[in-house]
């Protein structure tokens, strides 16, 4: 597998959490027991792909309004935000942007706070434990 046959992949599995499972919905009405049943797939030339060589997808390559989704599916992988993220800190901050809810902030706080978003646990990725702590230390108008 080619690395951009992995970037489409994942631009059309975050599509379909988007369109299909609509993850956006459930992260703006905060609805962390149907977000965690979220199913997030994976094919096994992906996952051969990511064993061997990251992926770090790119801005560009990330859907506008896919970030949420995205880390929702980053939680069910196995591997680092930096194995699959280009620029951490600018993810992090488009996530934190997004109109999905009040858990994208706190999510966005701890990726910028070097967790990775596989080792966070439930209670801490579907809260808004950290959501104001973003907003004090990188404002609400944080730059990409």
């Amino acid at each position: 597998m080619e690395r951009y046959e992995a970037v489409k992949f994942f631009r059309k599995e975050i599509k379909r959490l988007v369109e299909e499972e609509h993850v956006v919905d459930l992260f703006q009405k905060n609805c962390a027991e149907e977000l965690a049943a979220v199913e997030c797939r994976i094919t096994k030339a992906v996952m051969e792909y990511m064993d061997n060589d990251d992926i770090m997808l790119t801005d560009e390559e990330i859907p506008e309004g896919g970030c949420a989704a995205l880390a929702l599916w980053m939680t069910s992988s196995c591997w680092s935000n930096e194995r699959l993220i280009e620029d951490e800190n600018s993810f992090a901050h488009r996530l934190a942007k997004e109109d999905a809810g009040r858990y994208v902030k706190n999510i966005a706080y701890q990726m910028l706070d070097g967790e990775d978003l596989c080792c966070i646990s439930e209670g801490k990725f579907f809260s808004d434990m950290y959501a104001k702590n973003y907003d004090e230390k990188y404002g609400n108008d944080a730059e990409k």
